[in-house]
């Protein structure tokens, strides 16, 4: 049998360890992701065509959401008030985020988009 000298050995554990940790990061961002991915649909899908969104943003922000611009922007082409809320995600996953459209105090469209 053949004796493996050190520097083999601290290689190889290295190369066990540096493995190991990477296949933890990857568990831990696939299961990351599929949680945003939960919140980011259930928070988009409950709003309704209609309903007023005045208190959307507080709750986005509770949620773990970034707002992408600050507040409502503008939005001429089609007179709209619009705010971008990111459900961001550990890499390789970016993340989610749902845009609130709103016209006269009520929620005209929302759209759910899959950031790749």
């Amino acid at each position: 049998m053949k004796q493996i000298n050190e520097p083999t050995k601290w290689g190889l554990r290295l190369t066990i360890y540096g493995g190991l940790l990477f296949a933890g990061y990857m568990a831990s961002a696939v299961y990351a992701d599929s949680r945003i991915r939960q919140k980011a649909a259930k928070f988009c899908y409950q709003y309704q065509v209609g309903e007023n969104p005045d208190w959307v943003e507080q709750e986005a922000l509770a949620l773990g959401a970034q707002a992408l611009e600050p507040r409502w922007v503008y939005q001429p082409e089609d007179k709209t008030l619009k705010l971008d809320l990111l459900f961001a995600g550990l890499p390789p996953f970016d993340g989610y985020i749902c845009q609130l459209y709103m016209k006269n105090d009520r929620l005209e469209r929302k759209v759910y988009l899959v950031i790749e």
